[in-house]
């Protein structure tokens, strides 16, 4: 994984960033106690329209039915004053309530997205059961389907477009997995899916 802060490869089982220091109960005491967020979409920004929600809601579910292995979640919040995306993503997705206590270290296969509504940029974070199988090439390209929407004033459409490709993406991971691991019966069935229908935080 890389450190939120710095982007320096680190541990995860680090308590600190060796590289900077950072470290989650030090952005506790910045941010103070984060929202318990949805399953699905979290608009505390008010944001997104009625009809957006729901597209949103219905693409994320698509997504989750296809890939029964990936959880994926949407957050539109912009984050406090002197906090960077990639930090404020980390919070949410460590303290607002998305993870369960069975969903640690590996286990842990949830993507977050978070939209910063004010200066219309993304983040993006996976869940370590993840990163095995999802490059930062991959999320990146997935943050920048929504580029062209959010310029055009339309972010529940890029953030449908994010989704969409974090799918397709999917699919090809799930097409081209070697057998070979050790957790071939796992997701065994992600590439029959494919054919039918804590981490570090990326910022663009």
């Amino acid at each position: 994984m890389r450190c939120p802060a710095c982007q320096e490869a680190t541990f995860e089982t680090a308590s600190l960033c060796s590289q900077c220091g950072f470290s989650l109960p030090a952005l506790e005491k910045l941010v103070g106690i984060a929202p318990t967020l949805k399953a699905d979409v979290t608009d505390m920004a008010g944001e997104l329209s009625g009809g957006e929600t729901r597209g949103l809601r219905r693409c994320l579910a698509r997504l989750e039915r296809r890939f029964p292995q990936v959880r994926c979640a949407v957050v539109v919040s912009s984050p406090p004053p002197d906090i960077a995306l990639a930090l404020h993503a980390f919070w949410l997705f460590n303290k607002g309530g998305l993870v369960s206590a069975v969903e640690r270290g590996g286990s842990n296969r949830l993507v977050l997205i978070v939209l910063d509504p004010e200066a219309q940029k993304l983040a993006c974070m996976i869940g370590y059961g993840l990163e095995p199988f999802v490059s930062e090439g991959r999320l990146i390209a997935c943050l920048q389907a929504a580029l062209p929407f959010l310029a055009s004033g339309q972010a529940g459409k890029g953030l449908e477009a994010c989704v969409e490709q974090l799918e397709i993406h999917l699919a090809e991971v799930a097409g081209s997995l070697d057998k070979g691991f050790g957790i071939g019966q796992e997701y065994e069935g992600l590439e029959q899916l494919a054919e039918t229908s804590n981490a570090a935080a990326l910022a663009y």
